[in-house]
C-alpha cells in the first residue's frame, strides 16, 4: 500500500515537474518572441506525444466482438457503483472520496489564470519571466516536498493522516497568498503549501484499495470525469469572482479556494468515520466474469497503472 502510495505520487510528480518547465520556458520565450511562439510550441508538443501514442503504445485491451455505442451503458460502468451496487454505508465512503476529490481538483484546477493575473496587478506587478520562474519553483519545491513528507510519514501515520496533513497546508498557502502583498510573502506560498501535492495521490488511493479489481478502471475513470468538469468550472468560475472583487479585495478567491481545502478536510474526516463502521463481511462486490483480474493486485504496480490506463 505505501509503495502503491508513492507511485501515484511520482505519477503527480511527473506531471508537476513537466509544468515546472513549461511556466519558466513560456515566460522566457513570451520576453523574446511574444505569445505566438509559445503557442506554436504547445501545439507541437501536443501533436508530438499524439503520435507516440498512436505509433508506440501497444494496445492491451482486447476488443470487444460487439461495441456499444450507447452513452447510458458507459456511464453506468463508470457511476454505477456508485448509485447501484453495494451497501448504502459503502457507497456513501465511495461518495466522500469522490467529493473530497472534487474539490481537490477545484484547488488544483482553473486558478492558474487567476493567479497570473494577481501577480500581473498591482501591488506584485510582476512581468511573464518573473511569474514563470516563480511558478517553475513553485511546483518543484512542492513536488520534491511532497514526495519526502509522502515518503517519511506514511511509516508513521495513516494514509488519511497524510491526507489531511495535506489538505491543511495547502488551505494556509492559499489563505497566505490572498493576503500577499510583497515578493517575500508570495514565496512563501509554496514553503507552506509544500505539502499539497500528497493530497491527491492519497485520494486516489484510497479509493483504488475499497474498490473491488474489476472497477479500477471505474474509479479512476469517474475521478478522469471529474476532473474534467471541475477544470471547465473553476476556470469560469474564478475568473467572474476574480472581476468582481478585482477593486475591493482581489484576492478573495485563493480565500474561497482555501475554503475549498478545508471542505476536503471534513470529507475526509467523515470518510475515516463511516470506514470504520463498514463491517468485515461487506466487502467490495466482484464481477463473477472477472475474478481472474483478482491476479492483478499481485502483480507490479506499473502494470496494474497500464492496464487501469487503458480501460480509460
Amino acid at each position: 500500500m505505501k509503495e502503491r502510495a508513492m507511485s501515484f505520487a511520482f505519477l503527480e510528480a511527473t506531471l508537476a515537474i513537466a509544468g515546472a518547465l513549461a511556466q519558466v520556458t513560456t515566460g522566457a520565450l513570451i520576453q523574446t518572441v511574444g505569445y505566438v511562439g509559445p503557442a506554436i510550441l504547445c501545439v507541437s508538443l501536443i501533436f508530438f506525444a499524439t503520435l507516440l501514442v498512436f505509433f508506440f503504445m501497444p494496445e492491451t485491451l482486447q476488443r470487444p466482438e460487439k461495441v456499444i455505442l450507447n452513452p447510458l451503458v458507459h456511464l453506468r460502468k463508470v457511476f454505477g457503483f456508485y448509485i447501484l451496487e453495494g451497501s448504502l454505508l459503502r457507497k456513501s465512503v465511495f461518495w466522500c472520496l469522490l467529493m473530497a476529490s472534487v474539490f481537490v481538483s477545484f484547488c488544483q484546477m482553473g486558478r492558474m489564470m487567476v493567479e497570473t493575473l494577481y501577480m500581473l496587478n498591482a501591488p506584485l506587478c510582476w512581468h511573464s519571466l518573473k511569474i514563470g520562474v516563480y511558478g517553475g519553483i513553485r511546483q518543484v519545491v512542492t513536488v520534491v516536498g511532497g514526495i519526502v513528507i509522502l515518503k517519511v510519514i506514511q511509516n508513521y501515520v495513516s494514509h488519511v493522516t497524510v491526507g489531511l496533513i495535506a489538505m491543511a497546508s495547502a488551505a494556509a498557502s492559499f489563505f497566505l497568498e490572498a493576503f500577499a502583498t510583497t515578493d517575500w510573502m508570495m514565496y512563501l506560498v509554496p514553503i507552506l503549501g509544500i505539502a499539497f501535492m500528497c493530497s491527491y495521490p492519497i485520494i486516489k488511493l484510497l479509493m483504488s484499495n475499497l474498490a473491488p479489481s474489476n472497477k479500477q478502471g471505474a474509479v479512476f475513470s469517474s475521478m478522469a470525469v471529474m476532473d474534467t468538469i471541475c477544470h471547465l468550472t473553476s476556470s469560469t468560475m474564478y475568473n467572474a469572482i476574480y472581476t468582481r472583487t478585482l477593486k475591493t479585495f482581489s484576492g478573495a478567491v485563493f480565500l474561497l479556494v482555501g475554503g475549498f481545502c478545508i471542505i476536503s478536510m471534513l470529507l475526509l474526516l467523515l470518510f475515516r468515520f463511516l470506514s470504520n463502521k463498514l463491517p468485515s463481511d461487506d466487502p467490495p462486490a466482484e464481477d463473477p466474469e472477472h475474478e481472474e483480474t483478482q491476479k492483478e493486485k499481485s502483480q507490479p504496480f506499473v502494470q496494474d497503472i497500464n492496464q487501469e490506463h487503458s480501460k480509460l
